[in-house]
């Protein structure tokens, strides 16, 4: 006996997998893009040594960002363990030519080689370019935007939820 596949076509839990990214993709688009490769800019003056590798294997990333400040983030990875120096820099054009803001920070296993920085007096609705430094090379270049200016601050904290809800009856 041979058994008969019946297909019913597209049913309403693939069209809602279809749609939770498409419904997500906006939240995450505010995420540092990489606008050139790890390495390939020369760190204020400084080639990449080629003794170490790229510690920047993880990106960059912003976010939580108000009118006037943004959050930028990374990851290291050096080649043992060690405490590690980083410059973070943040420039209105991508190759660093007019640097709006800079600092130092050092990173080690007790943050597990994370970098957070909280960066402010930026102005409200301009675009940004940020990297950060360390070991002789450069992370990828990362865009980001503080919020607009409403001259009043509409909330402290924003949270953003979704839920989906399926009826498993009938699929």
């Amino acid at each position: 006996m041979q058994k008969r596949v019946i297909r019913r076509g597209v049913t309403r839990r693939d069209v809602l997998r279809g749609a939770s990214g498409l419904v997500a993709a906006p939240f995450f688009s505010a995420c540092g893009r990489s606008e050139t490769p790890a390495g390939a800019v020369d760190p204020v003056g400084r080639q990449p040594s080629p003794d170490l590798p790229n510690p920047f294997v993880h990106g960059v990333a912003s976010g939580d960002p108000l009118s006037d400040r943004v959050i930028l983030w990374t990851r290291t990875t050096p080649p043992a363990a060690m405490t590690v120096p980083i410059i973070w820099q943040m420039a209105v054009d991508p190759d660093f030519v007019d640097v709006v803001a800079q600092g130092e920070l050092t990173t080690d296993t007790t943050r597990d080689y994370t970098a957070k920085v909280d960066v402010t007096g930026l102005a409200a609705d301009t675009t940004y370019f940020y990297r950060f430094l360390a070991l002789g090379h450069a992370s990828p270049v990362g865009r980001t935007k503080p919020g607009a200016d409403h001259g009043f601050r509409l909330c402290e904290e924003r949270v953003f939820g979704l839920q989906f809800l399926e009826v498993y009856v009938g699929g």
